[in-house]
């Protein structure tokens, strides 16, 4: 056997500040728009104002503007400045415990959003209004705010404050839509109504596969909700520099060759050294970092349909919400174990629902003073993880491929 083992990866190329968090409304190949969300050409929407919708992610802020259509006009994605305090929530909330820090995350933030409204009032036309809308995750939602974030970083992970918030950034009125736990925020639930999931009588599941995989598994008389810690693996190559999507592909490749084994074990010729696959080193290491990952977000799928009840056949939507969707080979991701093979035809990828979803949010909202926080109505339960008598087990088991 040769000492490279080659597998063509067909990806195409992204944003100039991608690092594969999957928080862009859409896919850029060098500065060409490429793609774009399924989900906005079903939409039909009259919005008394034009819309400004932001997603801040942990890693990037996705902004775009919308008219009163809902036709995007303009669209601006930034690094989050808060990554100098970390590459994880956690690391911010450690550092948020320094409220000269803290402040400094809130100012980074709001000046990032500022700009990209001010960027957004050159292509308003005369005597418009506008208005603006942000999801996030829950601690990124309250670092921007400049609330206090410590009982996130601490169990019972408790929530003091869930929102909605209003504010005023560069003189525009802004809400930041409410989270449901520490662990599952306006993002998701801007997933939710981008999705229309709360609206349906099938059970659809939508999961954001980022550092924290968020899942909601539900229709619109229950959902349940959990979070996976799948770190950097996917989202960002386990530090290598490659695509989550394009890791998956090469996991899949090595088993189908018999290099790796289901333990995930290389074979005696690879282990010390790895082997590459495409222009990927797979390492034993970079292997254990991804089997850990894929554990992590294998066992919360289980976790939630143990919880509802019901089989995985009995799913009739999978909604894989970024960009990591866009890319993923459903064939690939079965192989390796991430997802059920009961899943493969059922998925979609659906792009940035943070940013969809402020659409329908917004047209539910038009008027400021009755827009309440709609999720209080719906029927949510929360499973935490971790606290499962199964959790373990389950895990053990989703170990291998």
């Amino acid at each position: 056997m040769s000492d490279t083992f080659f597998l063509k990866n067909a990806i195409g190329d992204r944003c100039k500040v991608c690092t594969g968090c999957g928080r862009c409304l859409r896919e850029m190949k060098g500065l060409d728009i490429i793609k774009s969300s399924p989900l906005l050409s079903c939409l039909s929407l009259e919005l008394k104002n034009y819309l400004y919708a932001v997603d801040i992610g942990t890693t990037t802020i996705a902004m775009v503007m919308y008219d009163k259509k809902g036709k995007p006009i303009a669209d601006r994605t930034c690094l989050n400045p808060q990554y100098r305090f970390g590459r994880d929530v956690l690391s911010r909330i450690a550092a948020a415990e320094d409220k000269y820090k803290a402040k400094l995350m809130q100012k980074q933030c709001f000046d990032e959003i500022e700009k990209g409204f001010e960027y957004f009032d050159t292509f308003l036309p005369a005597g418009e209004k506008k208005r603006a809308i942000v999801c996030a995750n829950t601690t990124m939602t309250l670092l921007a705010l400049g609330k206090d974030v410590s009982s996130l970083g601490k169990a019972p992970f408790n929530v003091r404050e869930k929102g909605p918030f209003r504010t005023v950034i560069g003189g525009t009125d802004t809400m930041f839509v409410q989270s449901l736990s520490a662990f599952i925020g306006g993002d998701i639930v801007a997933g939710i109504k981008a999705t229309g999931m709360d609206q349906k009588e099938d059970i659809s599941l939508l999961i954001d596969l980022g550092t924290n995989a968020e899942m909601v598994l539900g229709n619109r008389d229950r959902f349940v909700t959990t979070s996976a810690s799948a770190g950097p693996a996917f989202e960002s190559g386990a530090g290598v520099g490659k695509y989550g999507t394009d890791l998956v592909k090469n996991l899949a490749a090595l088993l189908e060759s018999g290099i790796m084994d289901e333990t995930g074990l290389l074979s005696e010729t690879y282990f010390d050294e790895g082997v590459m696959v495409g222009d990927t080193l797979m390492t034993q290491k970079l292997i254990r970092d991804l089997q850990l990952a894929k554990a992590a977000i294998r066992t919360g799928i289980d976790l939630l349909i143990k919880a509802y009840g019901i089989g995985y056949r009995d799913v009739s939507k999978v909604y894989l919400a970024g960009g990591f969707g866009y890319y993923l080979d459903e064939a690939a991701t079965v192989r390796i174990g991430m997802l059920p093979e009961e899943f493969l035809g059922k998925c979609t990828a659906v792009g940035n629902t943070g940013l969809t979803g402020a659409l329908v949010i917004a047209q539910g909202c038009e008027d400021e003073e009755n827009c309440m926080p709609f999720s209080d109505n719906w029927n949510v339960e929360l499973v935490e993880a971790a606290n499962e008598d199964t959790f373990q087990e389950k895990y053990t088991n989703n170990l291998n491929f």
